[in-house]
């Protein structure tokens, strides 16, 4: 069986659960299950004694959502084909479980990105690296063995060049740097055309080539080609306990628009990330 935690179709509707991240996540809420899939979600959440449900959905559900006890976390503005809002709703099953240990460490992260905004760089230096390309199935290997030198655990089975591989064929593209012929750093494009709305995601980069920006090489690249595949909005869910992440979006132009607490098994633990969101 494995170690992470599984997607599955609840009606139309797609959702992410198990005990690896201890939490039901609707990754698509669909408007023909509404409302009944959150007494579906409640239910299934008390079997397995999950201590979160989190939803990822349109504003128009807000108000009914919000009233059977769920709260707004985060949202991003004109995600939905640049019209309607997304939110990140979240209902907490466990006292525990809604309280960060790093809340003030996580403040101050928070502030020292917002701080570095004010400063950011207008135009991105000519990348010092050999090579910044896409990846494809031929550099998965070397893919998986780099996010699992980085991560100690991660919400996805990333470790897997099957599961990589997979992912490319769905929504995904990836973006990598080659150094002496190594990669050293990636980044992947999680992409919802329906929506034209583009995660900036699963960034790790080598302990030998922290601090070189980059995660903004890539994250330049990754922009320039989702403008030309018709994205309209970028965003990311950040690690909250990560200064340098959250300052790299943010000099970047990205907007902070909230912080889901104790959200995601990444890095070993159960942590808080924070959302950032740019328009295209």
């Amino acid at each position: 069986m494995s170690q992470y935690d599984q997607a599955e179709k609840f009606g139309k509707s797609i959702i992410h659960h198990g005990p690896f991240n201890n939490r039901i996540y609707v990754m698509k809420y669909h408007q023909d299950d509404h409302p009944g899939l959150i007494s579906q979600l409640e239910d299934l959440a008390r079997q397995k004694k999950y201590s979160k449900i989190f939803l990822k959905v349109p504003s128009t559900f807000f108000s009914d959502i919000q009233a059977m006890g769920y709260r707004v976390e985060a949202m991003i503005p004109e995600y939905y084909q640049g019209r309607e809002n997304m939110m990140f709703m979240s209902k907490f099953l466990r006292p525990e479980r809604e309280i960060d240990p790093e809340a003030e460490e996580i403040k101050k992260n928070l502030d020292l990105a917002l701080v570095k905004r004010q400063s950011a760089s207008k135009k991105l230096p000519e990348s010092p690296f050999e090579c910044l390309l896409e990846l494809s199935d031929e550099h998965t290997e070397a893919m998986a063995q780099l996010y699992k030198l980085v991560f100690p655990s991660y919400p996805f089975p990333i470790y897997d060049p099957d599961y990589l591989q997979q992912t490319m064929r769905e929504n995904h593209r990836y973006f990598g740097i080659y150094q002496d012929g190594i990669l050293i750093a990636l980044a992947s494009c999680e992409i919802y055309k329906d929506a034209q709305a583009v995660e900036m995601t699963d960034f790790a980069t080598h302990f030998d080539y922290r601090g070189k920006g980059t995660a903004s090489f890539l994250l330049n690249k990754m922009e320039i080609e989702m403008r030309e595949a018709g994205m309209k909005l970028f965003y990311t869910i950040a690690r909250a306990a990560s200064p340098g992440m959250n300052i790299t979006f943010s000099r970047n132009g990205y907007r902070y628009g909230g912080c889901l607490i104790q959200n995601t098994n990444i890095s070993g633990r159960i942590e808080s990330m924070n959302v950032w969101f740019k328009r295209a």
